[in-house]
């Protein structure tokens, strides 16, 4: 049986205050960048030397969604892809939405990328990509279950999860955080139990956050 599971008010509160306070790029969990390992996947398949492609396929008309997607630097890198029609950001925060939107045009990719405001939990829309950096992590453990159950949804049928696992960090309390620590098995325990296979997991070459821990870059495909 599916965890129901909704984000808190408090929690939703809580991202808001952070950003209506004035956050900026470099700050906190802003990386100030597309992670380099998101950039590098995006330039292989860029040049065709990504396999298997982002998404999964060389089709083009492809769609994506980055939850949590912060200022947007995601959003707009996977919205200049030719072959991705449109990316889309999903924040529970108002004040990262305008941060987001002000991004998107300064990147001048405003007409194929966009974010909403909404519960991540409720979203029902299918993407061939979901790109998740620091979502997992910055959700309590207790949620964790639900999480799995909508990526379940989200990702359509042969789509991609295309995930960092961070901070990898086994002296760190799993109940202290956000960030809270993940692991190769935890995220496995979640993801294959739902219909998903571990295409590649390995070590980031160069990590957009630092402590308090590694950064792992793996990549799911949802079953047909």
């Amino acid at each position: 049986m599916e965890a129901q599971h909704r984000t808190s008010s408090s929690e939703a509160a809580r991202w808001e205050g952070m950003w209506s306070a004035g956050l900026k790029p470099g700050d906190a969990f802003d990386a100030a960048r597309v992670e380099p390992a998101l950039a590098s996947a995006i330039a292989l398949d860029d040049a065709s030397k990504l396999d298997p492609p982002l998404g999964m396929s060389r089709a083009s008309e492809m769609t994506a969604l980055v939850p949590g997607c912060g200022r947007g630097y995601a959003v707009a890198a996977l919205a200049k892809m030719d072959r991705f029609k449109h990316a889309t950001g999903l924040e529970i925060s108002p004040t990262a939405q305008k941060a987001c939107e002000d991004y998107l045009k300064q990147e001048g990719v405003q007409s194929k990328a966009s974010v909403v405001v909404g519960d991540f939990f409720t979203h029902e829309t299918q993407y061939n990509l979901v790109y998740d950096c620091t979502f997992l992590c910055a959700i309590p453990p207790s949620m964790r279950e639900s999480w799995a159950d909508q990526m379940s949804k989200i990702v359509a049928p042969g789509g991609e999860l295309f995930q960092i696992v961070f901070p990898i960090n086994e002296s760190r309390d799993a109940n202290v955080g956000p960030p809270f620590a993940l692991s190769k098995s935890l995220v496995e325990g979640l993801l294959v139990p739902r219909g998903f296979t571990l295409v590649s997991y390995g070590a980031s070459e160069q990590a957009a956050r630092k402590a308090p821990g590694a950064e792992a870059v793996a990549r799911w495909r949802r079953h047909e």
